[in-house]
This record gives C-alpha cells, sequence and structure tokens, in this order.
C-alpha cells in the first residue's frame, strides 16, 4: 500500500472513530474527501476540482470496509448500525459502478446482503461474478461458504469440493471443506479432508469437538478416543472427553443445562449453530 493510499485509509479511520460523537460525514462527502487526498501529489494539497476525477473503485471499496466496521461497534445504537450498512451497501455498489470486473466489490457487497439475510439477493451476486470467473477457487469458497451458512448442504459442499479440486495443495480449503462436511453431518469424510490440513489425530478431534457441538455426544466420544489412540498426548482431545463424561455426570444428576453444555467451534468454522 502506497503513501496516499494510507492517507485515505487513515481519514477513513478517523471519519469511523468519530462517528458517534460528531456526525460522519456524508457518503459523498466521504468519497471526496478520499479522492483529493488519492490525486494529491506529495507535497502539494488536495486539488478541489475533482468534476472530471472520480473516485476509484478500490477508495469506495475501502469506504465500504470502513463503514461495515463501523456497524460492528458493540456500543452503537441500533439506527446508527443499520446507516452504516446501508452506506457500506451504497459504496461497494459505487465501486461496481465504477469498476464492473472488481470482484472483491461483488463479494463484500454480497457478504453484506448475507449478514442482513438477503441470501437470494447475495447468491445472485456470486453468480454474476462467479459466470466471469468460472475457475477462481477462491470465490467458489466464497459462494460455497455462503450455502453452508443457510444449511443449504448439497450445493455448498459442492462448490467448496470444486475450489479443492482446483487447488488440491491448499490446505485452508481443506480444511474448510472438512469443517463443512463435519457440520453437515458426513464425519468419516471430514476426518479424510481435514486430515489433509493437520495430523490424523487432530482431525478426529476436530471433528469430535463438531459433533458435541451438534449434541452427537455418542459419536462425539468415539472419535475423541480415535483421536487419542492416535496420539495419546494429545490435550484437546482428553479435554474434550472430560466434557463430556463431565456432561454425562450432570446429566445423570439431573441438570438440565448439561444437554446445552457450550461449546466452541474451530475458529475457522463459519457455519451456523444447529
Amino acid at each position: 500500500m502506497d503513501g496516499r493510499a494510507l492517507v485515505v485509509l487513515a481519514l477513513g479511520l478517523a471519519c469511523g472513530g468519530l462517528g458517534c460523537v460528531r456526525g460522519l460525514p456524508t457518503r459523498s462527502e466521504a468519497i471526496v474527501n478520499a479522492t483529493e487526498l488519492e490525486h494529491a501529489r506529495p507535497g502539494e494539497a488536495p486539488d478541489r476540482d475533482l468534476k472530471n476525477r472520480p473516485p476509484k473503485a478500490t477508495t469506495c471499496l475501502n469506504i465500504g470496509h470502513l463503514r461495515e466496521a463501523a456497524a460492528q461497534s458493540p456500543d452503537a445504537p441500533p439506527a446508527y448500525r443499520e446507516l452504516m450498512r446501508e452506506e457500506a451497501r451504497r459504496a461497494y455498489q459505487r465501486a461496481i459502478e465504477l469498476d464492473p470486473n472488481c470482484t472483491a466489490a461483488y463479494v463484500a457487497l454480497a457478504r453484506l446482503y448475507d449478514k442482513t439475510d438477503d441470501h437470494e439477493r447475495a447468491l445472485a451476486l456470486y453468480q454474476k461474478v462467479l459466470k466471469k470467473h468460472p475457475k477462481d477457487a477462491a470465490l467458489c469458497i466464497e459462494v460455497g461458504m455462503s450455502h453452508c451458512r443457510f444449511k443449504e448442504w448439497e450445493a455448498g459442499l459442492g462448490y467448496l469440493r470444486r475450489a479443492c479440486e482446483m487447488e488440491p495443495e491448499n490446505r485452508q480449503y481443506a480444511k474448510t471443506y472438512g469443517f463443512a462436511l463435519a457440520r453437515a453431518g458426513r464425519a468419516d469424510e471430514a476426518v479424510t479432508w481435514l486430515s489433509k490440513a493437520m495430523s490424523p489425530a487432530e482431525a478426529h478431534c476436530n471433528v469430535a469437538r463438531m459433533l458435541h457441538h451438534m449434541e452427537q455426544n455418542d459419536r462425539s466420544r468415539e472419535f475423541a478416543l480415535t483421536a487419542l489412540s492416535l496420539d495419546p498426548n494429545l490435550a484437546a482431545a482428553r479435554e474434550l472427553l472430560a466434557e463430556l463424561d463431565g456432561g454425562r455426570a450432570q446429566g445423570a444428576a439431573g441438570d438440565p443445562a448439561a444437554s446445552a453444555s457450550a461449546a466452541v467451534l474451530p475458529a475457522a468454522s463459519p457455519f451456523p449453530h444447529p
């Protein structure tokens, strides 16, 4: 990232940080301010005559990211978060208008639609850009994860598998596909794919954790025991077995919380709770 881009990003961060107190600039003001700095030469003041200098798609994309980040602020009131999401949507759409081949803007907008449960519109965007880049493995991962978040397992797994076939050496793709298989209830296949990105013992342990999260505790215990048989020193498997045994003990005592014990999904898993 060059110096001018850093200045643009700093401007956006400053605006986002002051938004709750002083009021964020409007969408047009933010784009104009960023564009002035973008076109300014080192050591020169920004040019105020921007009639023939439209903002770049990347500038609008960055503004969208900043607005979306502001919408995630836990202390912000609902109306402010909604306003920031709307600003982000417009910025992403403006980026697409400026550069119809800006794949990142399509993906960012589709993700935003998914976050607001507008899944149909998100998929329409994904399909539009996928037609232009059918061999883009990262894009297939995005589409697959979108389907999986809404438990459309057959379609989602198909796209994830497609990405893995395009890039068979990509360990992160194999891991993502493996977790999706586990979440979809295909535990044995999940172990196979997770083992491409980690040890077989860790793969069994991760699947066991996912099964525990899905409240399939008997199967979870089987996979955890297999993990320990493969690696007796695997602390995560021992901890999971202790958690499972503790849950059984509480259940026997009549604790209604036993069946709803808190399970932590692996960090790489983007999929919803059952």
